[in-house]
């Protein structure tokens, strides 16, 4: 190991355990902050946060009744378009 004396297994232990702790206070503290988050911000609560897979398909479907409905109303525009000449042309 390039001449250095590889840790003794007492200094391995107690270097995992504070590597441990220090990772344990690290996501508390960053749970802590996500809960102050959402008390401030409920939308930021990561259950009411839709995925950006239910936001396109959301967006598609949308965009499909819109078209649909479009083409409903230029048919009817169609129909009243093509009676109103035979009656009244």
């Amino acid at each position: 190991m390039n001449g250095t004396k590889p840790y003794s297994l007492p200094v391995l232990a107690t270097l995992m355990r504070l590597f441990a702790t220090e990772q344990h206070r690290r996501r508390k503290r960053h749970s802590e902050r996500r809960s102050a988050l959402s008390q401030c911000f409920p939308w930021h609560a990561q259950a009411t946060v839709p995925a950006l897979r239910e936001c396109a398909f959301n967006g598609v479907v949308l965009s499909g009744i819109a078209i649909i409905f479009d083409r409903a109303g230029q048919a009817f525009g169609g129909r009243l378009q093509t009676h109103s000449e035979v009656v009244y042309g």
